[in-house]
């Protein structure tokens, strides 16, 4: 995230990621305001916990980093940062 050059010009100084569970897999994030006392953005995102059932830790990491990816790049591009490097590690996932 730092040498991708994503918090270059942000708004904001931390993305604090929740990944919830539940039964849809949300393709956006939910925003809360930026925390102007720590710099934070917090975002939550839901994944289908049906995709995490009897699955291996391998493929558990590559839902959560993708999810992950999903959610940082969406805020990247709301907040007009550099998301290049993120979006070809989601490619690649």
């Amino acid at each position: 995230m730092i040498q991708s050059g994503f918090l270059e010009g942000a708004p904001f100084k931390w993305v604090g990621l929740s990944i919830r569970y539940g039964l849809v897999d949300e393709a956006e994030p939910h925003y809360q305001e930026i925390d102007p006392k720590d710099g934070e953005l917090p975002l939550a995102i839901e994944i289908d916990v049906h995709r995490l059932l009897g699955v291996s830790e391998d493929e558990m990491a590559v839902v959560y980093r993708k999810t992950a990816l999903i959610a940082l790049i969406h805020a990247g591009e709301k907040y007009h940062l550099k998301v290049n490097r993120m979006k070809e590690l989601l490619a690649q996932a």
